[in-house]
């Protein structure tokens, strides 16, 4: 029998058991506790055990590696955000157990897998790591490799806080210092951020020719859910694109500037013009852009497109910035 026993963490003493690959967690507050529990469940599993022989339990051999490997290979195969799901799915791995038989996985597991990641991940990010999961269950009970899903533990709470956008202000602060630091390229970038609403990953991947001078467009193909979408561009895109349309790489990315070293330009332009604010990130470009669209009193189906979101509650955040856009219809009818 192999047995994972029991480490301290900071949640407390966590118990770790698996026997034949079936598996058992538990997290108790002393290690005495632990002790105590971990004899239970050892107890339990051989119960169990006995119990499928004697009854004739549906038994399903399938881990949870073999599982995921079957998911990765149909759910997931080819999607924009891919790395994404394999780091996720390499952490759940990680604490489950990629040998543990996926039938075995009860909500005491993913209790504890919740407990687990929520010491050091936002709330957001543990329901999507549960969600990983849930999907792999999804796909081996279609497939008939398991008889149910086990009960999952409620969602975590979220708050949807007001996204944090650049002034316009803070634009031209940060453009000015991109070009008086030698860092042309990283104006360039900031500037088709804002003006596309494209995701880092995006414009990290945009070829010199999915840029249609003719046509005042660019394409982006390498979209989340495989959404391919096409933006007008604006005066201040054309002009950059004509100044990277020839650039002989043999990549034939339109920006070589990876994100390592863009993240270094951005934190240093934050720091030198003042800025100590956490929530503005890179991708506050793309709320910046949505926004301005939305002040404009863009439909959100227009916004939705624009952005190359899937679904129009992606974009709902906005709605309340159109909402202060009809303010002044109460000031005409109370006038």
């Amino acid at each position: 029998m192999e047995i994972k026993g029991i480490r301290q963490t900071t949640r407390g003493w966590e118990v770790s058991i698996q026997r034949n690959g079936q598996r058992k967690t538990a997290l108790c507050k002393t290690k005495a506790a632990a002790k105590v529990r971990k004899a239970e469940l050892e107890q339990l599993l051989v119960l169990e055990a006995s119990s499928a022989q004697v009854f004739g339990t549906f038994t399903s051999t399938i881990t949870l590696g073999e599982a995921a490997d079957l998911s990765l290979a149909d759910r997931w195969a080819n999607i924009a955000s891919m790395d994404a799901v394999s780091s996720y799915l390499k952490q759940v791995l990680d604490f489950l157990g990629r040998d543990t038989k996926l039938s075995a996985i009860d909500r005491q597991d993913l209790l504890a897998m919740q407990k687990h990641f929520q010491a050091s991940n936002k709330n957001r990010t543990v329901n999507k790591k549960l969600g990983i999961i849930h999907s792999i269950m999804v796909d081996a009970l279609e497939d008939k490799l398991i008889e149910g899903l086990p009960k999952f533990p409620k969602k975590l709470e979220v708050r949807d806080l007001k996204d944090r956008v650049f002034s316009k202000e803070e634009e031209a602060l940060f453009l000015e210092y991109f070009r008086q630091s030698g860092r042309e390229e990283g104006a360039d970038i900031f500037a088709w951020l804002l003006d596309t609403c494209a995701r880092w990953g995006e414009l990290y991947k945009l070829k010199t020719w999915d840029v249609d001078l003719t046509a005042n467009r660019v394409t982006y193909e390498a979209r989340k859910a495989k959404n391919l979408g096409s933006v007008p561009l604006t005066k201040r895109c054309q002009q950059i694109a004509l100044k990277y349309r020839n650039r002989k790489q043999k990549s034939g990315r339109m920006f070589d500037v990876s994100y390592d070293t863009w993240k270094l330009w951005f934190n240093d332009a934050k720091h030198t013009l003042g800025i100590h604010d956490p929530k503005l990130t890179t991708h506050c470009t793309r709320h910046t852009c949505a926004t301005r669209l939305a002040e404009g009193n863009m439909s959100l189906a227009m916004i939705m497109q624009y952005g190359g979101w899937t679904s129009l509650k992606s974009v709902r955040r906005y709605l309340h910035v159109q909402t202060d856009a009809l303010l002044g219809c109460v000031e005409v009818l109370e006038g």
